[in-house]
């Protein structure tokens, strides 16, 4: 099958397999200034030191076998060649020369690759973001100063701060912290950094599902919806929205260009299940959307009032809301929704009502592909076919709907999960 594509699409894959060799690389690299050096950099030593894998796990050969040992370790050395490659392809464009193939391109400006025949293309994405999941294996300062430049220069326009216990939360929420977690002064860095190379930034706080780094502490598990499990906190309980007020006024008193906040609030697998909101839900005659529509709105509304700040939201729990309740939560006036699909079909997962009801009730949409993720669940590095599928998919969608909505932009995910 041949996939032919003009203009912006066929630029917007570019990005998605560069960056994709630079995050699964990054996750086989010791991030070590005088190991890993990119365009001959010169090494602690002053020697020019080559583009060097690390052993990322010592025990490895006692817990793997010699197969899927030498597997991963062709796997690694055809990274390695696209890295070198893409570097040189980089440096030729820097001097002005033609890469191989008798064609001058640009990696992902714009939407990634352009040539100077193609006609102009009928839709844009001015918002191009690049989530960063901190959790789990952050990058390291080093790292993100070679990394924000360089998704600079293929053409992201913004970076997604997702942080969890990475960020350096202080005094009540002191316990949150992970012990590697950035210090205040790191995170002054990455805004500078991030202004520096003309990136917007936007933090991410889980605020409803996902909230384990925050409900798995001694001093928080009285707030989970379910008791024996701290994946959602509940609505209803009293000491929720001050924790959560509490943690987007840290957060955005160090990020103080931000002009969005993303309120997470996808995936909240335990709803309307604890005495306390089986008890509100009764007495207000609601089912669980009416516990989901207050909550977030009670999260945007003080994101827009205390800050003067847009949320922004997955979209995933309104997917099965039916539009007069969105509607009648007016949840539109604070909230920009993110649709997601990470699937290698993403008209099949998304079907177009979705997208006439969102158009009614959301006055921006944004869009979420995934860049990085595994394939199963004994994956051990990220398929880019699946990936480049996901994107192709995703600019069918952006042009059979780009008519009915004005897309916003686009957040290309770093998912760590299986997708």
């Amino acid at each position: 099958m041949t996939l032919t594509m003009r203009g912006k699409p066929r630029q917007f894959l570019v990005l998605v397999l560069v960056a994709t060799v630079i995050f699964v690389s990054y996750k086989a690299f010791l991030e070590d200034e005088h190991k890993l050096s990119f365009k001959g950099e010169p090494s602690a030593t002053g020697k020019k030191s080559p583009v060097m894998f690390e052993d990322v796990n010592a025990l490895m050969p006692l817990t793997q076998s010699s197969e899927h040992l030498e597997k991963m370790r062709q796997h690694e050395q055809k990274m390695l060649q696209n890295v070198r490659e893409m570097i040189r392809q980089r440096e030729e464009e820097i001097k002005g020369v033609a890469p191989s193939g008798g064609t001058r391109s640009s990696l992902w400006k714009g939407l990634g690759r352009t040539m100077a025949s193609d006609p102009a293309p009928r839709f844009a994405l001015s918002k191009r973001f690049v989530h960063l999941d901190l959790k789990g294996a952050p990058p390291t300062m080093s790292y993100m100063r070679r990394l924000l430049p360089f998704l600079r220069s293929l053409g992201a326009t913004g970076i997604l701060l997702e942080y969890e216990d990475m960020f350096p939360y202080q005094g009540s929420l002191d316990d949150i912290c992970a012990h590697d977690s950035y210090s205040v002064d790191d995170v002054k860095e990455i805004n500078r950094l991030a202004a520096a190379n003309g990136l917007e930034l936007i933090p991410l706080i889980q605020t409803f599902g996902h909230m384990e780094f925050v409900l798995k502490r001694d001093g928080f598990k009285g707030l989970r919806e379910v008791p024996s499990f701290p994946q959602a906190i509940c609505p209803t309980n009293n000491r929720t929205l001050p924790l959560i007020r509490e943690m987007i006024d840290q957060v955005l008193a160090l990020h103080p260009n931000a002009r969005y906040l993303h309120i997470g609030s996808d995936e909240v697998y335990n709803i309307g299940e604890c005495p306390l909101c089986q008890e509100r839900m009764e007495r207000f005659h609601w089912k669980t959307e009416g516990l989901l529509m207050s909550h977030v709105r009670a999260v945007s509304e003080y994101v827009a009032e205390r800050h003067r700040l847009r949320a922004i939201m997955w979209d995933d729990m309104f997917r099965k809301v039916p539009l007069e309740t969105i509607l009648d939560s007016q949840i539109g006036r604070f909230v920009d929704v993110v649709v997601w699909s990470y699937q290698d079909r993403v008209n099949e997962s998304l079907p177009s009502e979705i997208w006439h009801k969102y158009a009614e009730c959301f006055q921006n949409i944004w869009l979420a592909s995934a860049f990085k993720g595994a394939s199963s669940p004994i994956s051990f590095s990220t398929d880019i076919g699946k990936r480049l599928l996901n994107h192709v998919s995703w600019t069918n969608v952006i042009e059979r709907y780009s008519d009915l909505i004005p897309f916003t932009g686009i957040f290309l995910t770093d998912r760590k999960s299986v997708v």
